[in-house]
């Protein structure tokens, strides 16, 4: 009897779809642990709301979190960052919210209804350098180098982000 409901259709269409969950993310795990530890070159990254660029990486800590407007888990890992940098707990300066894929126009309209304190950057480089495969994706980056690079929604992400500074 309790074999019945362990077999049941619900369950192994459970099974069936966590199982093609984790086999789309093979690649994008892969790539991340590839990619930490490498060296980031030295790029000159297009701002995304005002004119000009910036330098990257930072010689410091930072984080670089590759978002889109239409990617419903980047909007709440943004709120989850943001609330820490209102905390003090990650210096706001450190944060650089990196959209290669979509226009300034689209990005600048989803900001004016969602205000953030991050550096919007609106460039391909280093996504294109990292290999970024999905978003959201968070890079740790400390000297220049990739400390960890994560993708998809994280439940100790912020925590980690947040460790990361206090050292």
């Amino acid at each position: 009897m309790k074999l019945k409901k362990i077999f049941s259709p619900s369950n192994i269409l459970f099974l069936i779809i966590l199982s093609i969950a984790i086999y789309t993310q093979i690649p994008a795990i892969t790539n991340n642990i590839n990619q930490e530890g490498i060296e980031l070159p030295g790029l000159n990254l297009e701002l995304a709301v005002e004119e000009g660029s910036v330098q990257f990486p930072p010689k410091s800590k930072a984080i670089a979190f590759f978002w889109s407007t239409s990617c419903p888990p980047c909007k709440l890992e943004m709120a989850r960052y943001k609330e820490s940098i209102d905390n003090g707990k990650i210096p706001e300066e450190s944060f650089f919210a990196i959209n290669p894929y979509e226009s300034k126009e689209t990005i600048e309209k989803f900001l004016k209804k969602n205000p953030h304190p991050f550096v919007f950057i609106k460039d391909k480089k280093l996504a294109n350098f990292l290999n970024v495969q999905a978003t959201p994706t968070t890079v740790l980056i400390e000297n220049g180098k990739v400390h960890t690079m994560k993708t998809g929604l994280s439940v100790i992400g912020i925590w980690s982000a947040e460790s990361f500074f206090k050292d």
